[in-house]
């Protein structure tokens, strides 16, 4: 380390420099990283963000108020391969549908099926019905009857022509591109400064691009449970009938949380706002059955040519790379 008599020797001004360089050095890593980020910010490009964030507000804003008769499960954590492909989904439909789910956090589905448990169910109360009659709430005769008689139905149409205890949902899980054109479209999100172009070719146009998650409510639909009946029963007192409602206890009530609707992610939007000529381009692309492919964050998808729209200079498209993801699974609660 120099000694004070040679620090003295120097220039005070030169000693001066010498610290301004010797910041300089220091610290040209973080201008660099700000000069990095300030061109970043300035070109409009913005990492888009997960869809998850516009998909559980859509979930709150429809289940948020009804915090005890509803529960909500996310099926990315659980671990569970439920696709929901159209080549796919009538066996996953099928299996969330002919099981209930355990009071947890978690997602996790009761082993025994459905159907099973709910005739088991109506066993109990035919019982209490002809043991002591008086016990049960006025209707409830009647709900039960009903209830067997569409249940037995069901259970003596079963052969190779008909699924054991059948499920329909809304929209029709077997209808081709059914759920695709129903999707809701929900909040941007991500925004880049990006391009479109033509499928094979060179040229193109400059264009402000944002994307959009789509989202879709799929109910559940068994015309042989009864879900009047169930309420009913729900709210008995008697422990053989309470026993199918428990919850977190040492065992799950089989009937206490029945799915009755799925949320399934869709393919994205997406929105390309262009000036000058771009649009008279991008129109006969289409017309050419050349449009379109776009480029984002160096990365790049193409658009379903069928799904193309304007508005003002902007076009709206669905992405052509099929995304359907179970997201959620959302059941009835019954019991205390």
């Amino acid at each position: 380390m120099p000694s004070v008599s040679v620090l003295r020797a120097f220039p005070r001004s030169l000693i001066a420099t010498l610290c301004i360089m010797a910041g300089v050095l220091i610290s040209l890593p973080f201008w660099q990283h700000f000069g990095t980020l300030s061109s970043h910010l300035a070109s409009g490009n913005w990492e888009i963000t997960s869809d998850n964030e516009a998909v559980e507000k859509q979930l709150a804003l429809k289940y948020g108020a009804d915090r005890t008769g509803i529960a909500v499960h996310r099926v990315a954590s659980s671990g569970l391969l439920l696709p929901v492909t159209e080549d796919s989904r009538a066996a996953t439909i099928d299996q969330v549908a002919h099981l209930s789910v355990a009071e947890q956090p978690a997602l996790r589905f009761i082993g025994i099926p459905l159907q099973v448990s709910y005739d088991q169910l109506l066993r109990t109360l035919e019982q209490i019905s002809a043991n002591a009659p008086e016990t049960l709430p006025k209707g409830t005769a009647g709900l039960l009857k009903a209830a067997r008689q569409e249940y037995e139905g069901v259970r003596e149409d079963q052969g190779l022509d008909f699924a054991p205890f059948p499920v329909t949902t809304t929209p029709d899980f077997d209808v081709e591109g059914d759920w695709g054109r129903k999707a809701v479209t929900l909040e941007q999100n991500g925004r880049c400064t990006g391009s479109v172009s033509q499928l094979s070719g060179a040229e193109t146009v400059p264009a402000d691009i944002r994307t959009f998650p789509r989202a879709l409510e799929v109910e559940l639909e068994r015309p042989w449970l009864s879900n009047p009946l169930l309420d009913a029963a729900s709210r008995l007192p008697m422990p053989a009938v309470r026993r199918f409602f428990a919850g977190q206890g040492p065992t799950d009530g089989a009937l206490r949380l029945i799915p009755q609707a799925i949320w399934v992610l869709e393919t994205d939007a997406l929105s390309a706002s262009v000036d000058g000529d771009a649009k008279t381009k991008i129109t006969s692309w289409v017309k050419d059955n050349a449009c379109c492919r776009v480029t984002c964050l160096e990365r790049s998808f193409t658009v379903e040519p069928g799904t193309v729209r304007w508005k003002d200079k902007t076009v709206f498209g669905v992405l052509t790379s099929p995304k359907q993801q179970l997201f959620a699974i959302v059941s009835k609660r019954r019991g205390n």
